[in-house]
């Protein structure tokens, strides 16, 4: 080495933002992605879909052929998507998906493809994708291939599951972000709109180098006969929710109360005191300084009252029987019949 080899240069992004990632340095990312110069286009062919008659090409080229989707909600509350749709890794077409779209012929045609179930279909994080479009009134099925869950089924220790995040480990291509858009601002610059397109090229060959991966791991028969169809009833239930029946669950709670009262009163004339039954401390000095019963095990804090030591201690006394069933039953109450 020579001093010359010492003098300050520009980092090697690439390697700092692999070494981060391995290491989960997310702060350190996150600050190297400000300092780093601005990500570079990926250089995909773009088209723009301004309008209907821009749209029966887009339909015809990806009918029965496998197509990689992005979609991004506008609007709050949503009133369109931005739709991206790209069928090889170097070209996707961009619309911005609404009900004005969908009411035309082409549109139509365009809901009867991304409905079609023969027609095999890629996404990133498609339970999503598919409850933006179920609120356009649009059906989605076909879905053949999720990144977001093949990523989780291969580590499903990574906390961050975000397309970037994965073109950036495995392609070492991180995404520029999608720019903000309220659904009422137009987008038509190519700059504005190059991230969409980018991100459908992006979730191609994310998919082909994560699938292979499924396979060699055993995890091809998980991933595509549970996960992939679970999608869409995920989504049916996420759509629908589920009913209450608030009366039941209002009797259900009065009669819980009376019984955690009735054990409260038993519990009181056992100790021959009054005390605070979810307080630690309190119920130890009724059990092992005024019942006198044995010390089971020690914490920092002193005597242990938990679950295990009132099993064993409910053998020779009735009281830790009682406090028992008090805590399971105020345990039902506060976390499902008080929330539900």
């Amino acid at each position: 080495a020579t001093l010359r080899d010492l003098a300050l240069q520009e980092p090697d992004w690439r390697a700092l933002r692999a070494l981060f990632r391995e290491l989960e340095f997310k702060r350190l990312l996150a600050a190297i992605d400000e300092a780093a110069p601005a990500t570079p286009s990926m250089g995909v062919r773009m088209q723009t879909i301004h309008g209907p008659q821009e749209l029966g090409p887009c339909v015809q080229a990806v009918r029965r052929s496998t197509a990689a989707l992005t979609c991004v909600p506008l609007g709050d509350p949503m009133t369109a998507v931005w739709l991206s749709v790209s069928r090889d890794a170097g070209s996707a077409w961009i619309m911005r998906l609404d009900r004005p779209l969908l009411s035309t012929p082409e549109g139509r045609r365009l809901g009867e493809w991304l409905a079609d179930p023969e027609s095999p279909k890629l996404f990133h994080d498609a339970k999503a994708a598919a409850g933006w479009l179920r609120r356009l009134d649009v059906a989605l099925r076909g879905i053949s291939g999720d990144t977001m869950l093949a990523a989780y089924l291969l580590n499903p220790a990574r906390t961050s599951q975000t397309l970037s995040d994965l073109s950036a480990e495995y392609l070492d291509a991180p995404l520029r972000p999608v720019p903000d858009s309220d659904g009422e601002t137009v987008l038509d610059t190519e700059a504005e709109l190059e991230p969409y397109a980018e991100a459908a090229c992006a979730l191609i060959r994310l998919h082909d180098l994560l699938h292979p991966k499924l396979t060699a791991q055993g995890l091809a028969a998980l991933y595509a006969d549970l996960e992939l169809p679970l999608i869409g009833v995920l989504a049916r239930m996420e759509a629908d929710g589920i009913a209450i029946d608030v009366p039941y669950l209002e009797g259900l709670r009065a009669s819980m109360e009376a019984k955690l009262r009735s054990l409260t009163e038993t519990i009181y004339e056992l100790a021959g005191i009054s005390f605070n039954l979810n307080s630690p401390k309190q119920l130890a000095g009724v059990l092992f300084e005024r019942l006198n019963l044995p010390v089971i095990k020690r914490t920092k804090t002193g005597a242990s009252t938990d679950s295990s030591v009132l099993q064993q201690l409910a053998q020779s006394h009735p009281l830790p029987k009682h406090l028992i069933e008090y805590r399971e039953l105020a345990k039902l109450v506060s976390t499902y019949v008080d929330a539900l």
